[in-house]
């Protein structure tokens, strides 16, 4: 299988929690990426390869989860060294503190080569919702994002990672073309384009293991889910039923 990955960040703080990485970390991730000699692609460019057969030899894709508002500046650098990206946008985030306000959002959908997608309205486990509380949160969002940039919003990240078959055609119906999930391992030829693989980089996260999957070296998503994760899948639905 031909291996290909795709970076997911939070934020890039020098203070902040262990989900975001320094500006320093970033900028050398940034290095790394425009070194590595693979070509960079938004992940819906990934995913519409996967989609038709084409191929996605040599390719790299570099995404962001939430609409932290250093995203920004992030992107930007990004676009700099010629490097699109990718960032998932949850709507109900926007305004807060330390987040994207509307203005922040159009900023950063001007930004050369960038791809805004949906995380949700809320940020919640997408597959321990009913039918028409997943319905509402993939297409409330798309319309929400669609109406603040004037543009389509074509790709989905979900929250936490967590989905299913039943999400995956929610999100189909919704119109959504492609989908990011966490995994921690490397997108391949065979993975479904609404299920990409991403490594989760981190203030912890040691650089030689970025260097190593930018390598391609690493575990490769699975194509179906590990029994583990289906297990979680199941206690994450009985712990919502007995919340609600």
């Amino acid at each position: 299988m031909t291996a290909v990955p795709v970076l997911l960040f939070h934020g890039v703080h020098d203070g902040g929690d262990g989900w975001s990485v320094t500006p320093a970390q970033f900028s050398e991730y940034v290095r790394l990426v425009a070194a590595s000699g693979r070509t960079p692609v938004t992940v819906a460019a990934l995913s519409e390869r996967l989609r038709s057969g084409a191929s996605v030899e040599g390719l790299v894709a570099v995404s962001f989860d939430d609409g932290d508002a250093s995203q920004l500046p992030a992107a930007v650098e990004l676009a700099e060294s010629g490097i699109p990206s990718t960032v998932y946008v949850t709507v109900d985030f926007l305004g807060n503190a330390g987040f994207l306000d509307d203005e922040g959002l159009r900023d950063l959908a001007a930004v050369p080569g960038i791809e805004i997608g949906s995380h949700s309205v809320r940020h919640v486990h997408l597959d321990v919702l009913s039918r028409v509380a997943l319905r509402e949160q993939v297409r409330q969002s798309r319309a929400a994002l669609e109406d603040r940039i004037g543009a389509e919003v074509r790709g989905i990240a979900y929250p936490h990672g967590s989905h299913d078959r039943r999400v995956l055609a929610a999100v189909s119906g919704a119109g959504y073309e492609s989908g990011a999930a966490v995994r921690n391992a490397l997108s391949h030829d065979r993975e479904h384009p609404l299920s990409i693989s991403r490594l989760t980089v981190t203030r912890a996260t040691p650089v030689v293991e970025v260097e190593a999957f930018l390598g391609g070296e690493g575990r490769l998503g699975e194509t179906r889910p590990r029994l583990r994760t289906r297990g979680f899948r199941v206690y994450r639905k009985a712990r919502h039923r007995l919340g609600r």
